[in-house]
């Protein structure tokens, strides 16, 4: 799964003098004011913003926005569903896989939102992630496993998730991961 969203930047961060600014200007005593994407009504923008705010799950964007951290939130062309990690492998074995999982057959699922959370190593947050709630994604994983059988051993702990940030830096780490849960 991939998606195919390319969200237009404005790089309005670039000009002092650009228009988020000037429509402060008068109203509100502001230094600086910028946007990161241009939003247009009925623009891909749009959607995810009303995603955030309206489909459950804005605090994820508040508590991102809020919790200072060094790192990168996930390109949205590049959310994808991990059911089973590879590692890396060779042509041939790619060509295999493919074969083999081209036979599965996909159906609608019924998937939700669920928790948000953080991978960690020693306490130290690395990735933010939202978990993908749903009984249709364990089967389809487990299917994965059984077409890849002989080749790669079965998934023991599998989580559905998507990764949204990836975390270099977090000065209040335990915070940081708190306010994420």
């Amino acid at each position: 799964m991939h998606c195919l969203y390319h969200l237009p930047k404005t790089n309005f961060h670039l000009y002092p003098d650009n228009p988020v600014i000037k429509l402060f200007w008068g109203r509100v005593n502001v230094f600086s004011a910028s946007s990161l994407y241009s939003f247009n009504k009925g623009s891909k923008v749009q959607r995810l913003i009303h995603q955030l705010k309206y489909r459950g799950k804005k605090e994820i964007g508040e508590v991102l926005g809020k919790k200072k951290f060094t790192g990168k939130m996930t390109e949205l062309e590049n959310l994808h569903l991990t059911l089973k990690f590879l590692g890396e492998i060779d042509e041939e074995r790619v060509k295999e896989v493919q074969k083999r999982l081209k036979e599965i057959k996909v159906e609608e699922m019924d998937l939700k939102l669920g928790d948000v959370g953080v991978f960690g190593i020693r306490g130290i947050p690395r990735i933010v992630w939202i978990k993908i709630e749903g009984k249709q994604i364990w089967d389809l994983q487990k299917r994965v496993d059984v077409a890849l059988k002989g080749m790669f051993k079965p998934e023991e702990r599998f989580m559905s998730h998507l990764t949204i940030a990836r975390v270099k830096y977090a000065k209040d780490k335990k915070g940081f991961v708190e306010a994420v849960k």
